[in-house]
């Protein structure tokens, strides 16, 4: 029978951080944590990286959050700007595409 892998720890810090859809260096700040963890008891390596699996999906749910809200601004902002934008007339000039407001 195959023997597992050694525990990696940017490899581990790789594969937690795609679980919760992070890009790979978005967990850098807790790879000390988890390279010592690396030297401990297996069920002493486990709590760290259950612990740093829950903070990369807090940071996960941050940044989904922060997205929606971004998302939601830049909807109400476009819908304040439309009208406006929908008021101009183009018009044809000697030089190519001008654009005027009506009056």
């Amino acid at each position: 029978m195959p023997t597992p892998p050694a525990f990696g720890p940017d490899r581990k810090l790789a594969q937690l951080c795609r679980r919760h859809g992070l890009p790979d260096g978005a967990g850098a700040r807790y790879l000390p944590l988890l390279e010592r963890s690396a030297r401990q008891r297996a069920d002493l390596r486990l709590r760290v990286v259950d612990f740093v699996d829950r903070e990369l999906g807090k940071l996960a749910q941050q940044r989904a959050k922060a997205r929606r809200a971004c998302a939601l601004r830049n909807e109400a902002c476009l819908r304040a700007v439309a009208p406006l934008l929908h008021k101009w007339l183009p018009e044809r000039g000697d030089s190519g595409l001008d654009l005027h407001w009506p009056r």
